[in-house]
């Protein structure tokens, strides 16, 4: 219908549910589901018209909508698109229409009650969603309180110094099990709120990111205790002709998905060798690779390898929800994960995301 509708998320701040057509893109910028765009820094009398639009949404009742009439914009090859621009309000949320004028308003309402359909189930996930998430943390507290006070009985066994040399090793293979859940019930809330994002759009500024190189170096430091305990190197290494390693990402998260990949091939890199992180630009992409010298991923599970609660056979894995929470948040910013085997042998794990826009 060639139709773009546009949420308005503050003023002049606009971000379509879906992807934009190229004519769209071309006149007002390149707009997506996850970066608000400003379509009236593009236009004068689309920018005159949104402050007519403005006064109209503070106090707009259903069924309304104002229009700006037609106008025409130049496209890049030097031809013009005439437009209409119609501001609306649906289920409370200012709406910007940006369409041929040859659109009838009964299009527009079509368009209107398809646009209060989708608000409704949308509000009807975010109730199940929030159901959920206080199941999941009922449950994740009724799990931790008593772990707690195991592992705390433990620990005073141990400090009393109560123990036989039997009891001793005993007690510590029951702290070593406390810790495993524990880390198992972090995984859990870790992969669950990741999800929860991914079902929600993500605002991300996409002309400014952390570091990936330096989120790299932070969690080696982290993990360099661990890895120096199992006899295992640990280094980054980047590209020296790239002066940018911005990406398009949440740093806290990128640190956790890149924790999460390191922690792995600590735990299945063989003594004496190393664990490699390799920074690099691909293009418009910054690619990371994990790489260890282990027994690499067995063929049977590669397919499903990113898919919550699956894991090897060695042993060595956790709850199975560390490279599901990698994937839905790497996809969750526009990138990509996946696994190589490393030509002399081992697994090299790769992530690539998306530079901030110049």
């Amino acid at each position: 219908m060639d139709v773009v509708l546009l949420e308005r998320i503050d003023a002049g701040q606009f971000r379509p549910p879906t992807s934009a057509p190229a004519w769209f893109n071309a006149v007002f910028g390149e707009a997506t589901s996850l970066s608000p765009i400003q379509p009236g820094r593009r236009s004068l009398f689309l920018g005159h018209f949104l402050e007519d639009a403005e006064v109209f949404w503070s106090a707009a009742q259903p069924e309304q909508w104002i229009s700006s009439g037609t106008f025409n914009e130049r496209l890049p090859d030097g031809g013009e698109k005439a437009l209409e621009a119609i501001a609306l309000v649906a289920s409370g949320t200012p709406i910007l229409l940006i369409k041929s004028p040859t659109t009838d308003h009964e299009t527009v309402r079509d368009l209107l009650q398809k646009s209060r359909s989708q608000s409704i189930e949308y509000g009807r996930m975010i109730k199940e969603i929030n159901k959920r998430e206080v199941l999941l943390h009922c449950i994740v507290h009724d799990l931790s309180t008593p772990l707690a006070g195991v592992k705390g009985s433990l620990e005073l066994m141990k400090a009393d110094d109560l123990l036989l040399p039997d009891g001793a090793r005993l007690q510590q293979i029951g702290m070593n099990q406390v810790l495993k859940m524990q880390n198992m019930i972090q995984e859990i809330l870790h992969a669950f709120k990741a999800e929860v994002k991914g079902l929600v759009p993500t605002v991300i500024d996409r002309d400014a990111g952390p570091d990936a190189l330096s989120c790299a170096r932070e969690v080696t430091t982290a993990l360099s205790g661990l890895a120096r305990d199992v006899a295992v190197g640990l280094r980054v290494e980047e590209d020296a002709s790239v002066q940018d390693f911005s990406v398009s990402a949440d740093q806290s998260r990128l640190e956790r998905v890149i924790f999460n990949l390191v922690d792995n091939a600590i735990r299945f890199a063989p003594p004496g060798s190393d664990v490699i992180v390799k920074v690099r630009s691909d293009g418009e992409w910054i690619e990371m690779r994990i790489e260890d010298a282990g027994p690499g991923v067995e063929p049977s599970l590669r397919p499903r390898l990113f898919q919550r609660f699956e894991q090897g056979d060695s042993g060595k894995g956790s709850a199975g929800l560390g490279l599901y929470f990698c994937r839905i948040t790497v996809a969750d910013w526009g990138g990509s994960i996946g696994y190589d085997d490393r030509p002399q042998g081992g697994a090299s794990f790769w992530l690539k995301l998306p530079k901030p826009r110049t």
